[in-house]
């Protein structure tokens, strides 16, 4: 069944949607880096996993193809853990559900599991949660790169992906940046500073021993913008039920740089 693309309203504005596929429902969030979304973040693994699972990838409000908030702030947590719970409620009003979230979009999907009984699995790729002190290549991810050469740098030696980066990949992104303004959204969006974006993705080790549903963790070993150690093992560290799956020769992106390693976890993980 082929990925189908659809736009919901959504407080104000509107939600882009990515569905496809049957079985276990899965949502899936991206994460932060300028120019992100669904089509780009799960470009690698968001087909294959349709062919096993009924899945919903959802653009956050100011990324992709999704609209831009109406009013400041840009950066709202709260704002995306409601536009999770309305995609969860479209992908399966009822029933168990999973989501898959990368990064600033595992916190979201942490948030949105607290809040949501009934979603009772959780894969986090290099997910911000616990990490307490913000890195280098977290502050770059959240200002738009003047030019491709700067795009291209960000991404081999900020966020050290590996792979080989196409001028389809890098011109699309970049001409996402520039168009109507979205570069002045997004540099609001993480205006001043920094650290307090990080302190907002924080959830309470309190509240995180609260969460009951399996977890696997899929973290990079080379990480740099949410590191192994500060980040994966302190997180995994709050959630006793979590496996955490260290990869190797690995950065943020896992399911982009090494998407049939993710697929493999991710399918021992839905089952």
């Amino acid at each position: 069944m082929p990925i189908k693309e659809r736009d919901v309203e959504f407080e104000g504005t509107t939600m882009h949607c990515y569905e496809g596929g049957k079985g276990y429902p899965v949502l899936m969030i991206h994460g932060s880096g300028p120019g992100t979304a669904s089509a780009t973040n799960w470009a690698h693994v968001m087909e294959p996993l349709s062919k096993s699972y009924r899945i919903l990838a959802m653009d956050m409000i100011g990324y992709g193809k999704s609209g831009r908030k109406p009013a400041k702030p840009y950066f709202d947590m709260d704002m995306w853990v409601r536009q999770a719970i309305a995609a969860l409620d479209l992908l399966s009003p009822k029933g168990p559900v999973g989501i898959i979230g990368h990064s600033l979009g595992g916190a979201v999907a942490l948030r949105t599991a607290l809040e949501v009984s009934r979603v009772n699995k959780l894969i986090l790729q290099g997910s911000l949660g616990a990490q307490k002190k913000i890195t280098l290549p977290i502050a770059r991810s959240w200002v738009v790169p003047k030019d491709e050469k700067a795009f291209r740098h960000y991404y081999k030696n900020v966020i050290r992906v590996r792979i080989p980066l196409t001028d389809e990949f890098v011109k699309g992104r970049m001409a996402l940046l520039r168009k109507d303004g979205y570069d002045k959204y997004f540099n609001a969006m993480f205006v001043g500073n920094k650290q307090r974006y990080v302190d907002a993705s924080r959830i309470s080790p309190p509240a995180l021993r609260k969460l009951k549903c399996d977890v696997t963790m899929i973290h990079g070993a080379d990480d740099a913008c949410v590191p192994f150690e500060e980040g994966g093992i302190e997180l995994a560290h709050l959630l006793p039920q979590a496996d955490l799956f260290r990869l190797a020769d690995c950065g943020h992106p896992c399911s982009f740089e090494q998407p049939q390693k993710f697929m493999a976890l991710a399918k021992l993980a839905l089952g």
